[in-house]
């Protein structure tokens, strides 16, 4: 075994985890999946804006200037887009183990308009419960005892 998988087999052993916004397992709140969902669908948006607003065929006159061009600025866009995108069905699939749900779920969403049902689901449903995906993340509120 190399050196980087031995730090990495004795991470896993000491209990090391990911964060929760790049893993796959555990659970996430409401709150939570809502911040995230909300920043990475815009982050997405003004991706996807910035290169319809940059990339007009029309504004390179040389074919080949045109196709370097794209190439060099599409590259790392798509990089970018895949690392958004990675982060927001990591958020899902927390929440989905927070409901109940299996990661495959996550299928469902390539049903049109079944997937806005679900979405709804997502932002509203509660997961008070301890699952077989584990106990619910603490929740942000302040507990208060009755009479304080």
């Amino acid at each position: 075994m190399d050196r980087f998988g031995k730090i990495i087999a004795e991470m896993a052993a000491d209990g090391y985890r990911l964060p929760s916004w790049i893993s796959f397992t555990g659970r996430i709140r409401r709150r939570e999946f809502f911040l995230r969902a909300v920043v990475l669908g815009l982050e997405i948006a003004a991706l996807i804006a910035a290169f319809f607003y940059f990339f007009q065929p029309e504004s390179c006159g040389d074919a080949w200037f045109a196709f370097k061009t794209h190439l060099a600025w599409c590259l790392p866009g798509l990089a970018v887009f895949g690392g958004l995108l990675w982060l927001l069905a990591s958020a899902m699939t927390l929440r989905f183990h927070d409901l109940g749900f299996s990661a495959w779920m996550f299928l469902v969403l390539l049903i049109p308009f079944l997937n806005l049902f679900i979405f709804v689901m997502l932002v509203l449903g509660d997961g008070d419960m301890p699952n077989r995906f584990g106990w619910p993340p603490p929740s942000n509120r302040k507990q208060t005892l009755p009479g304080n």
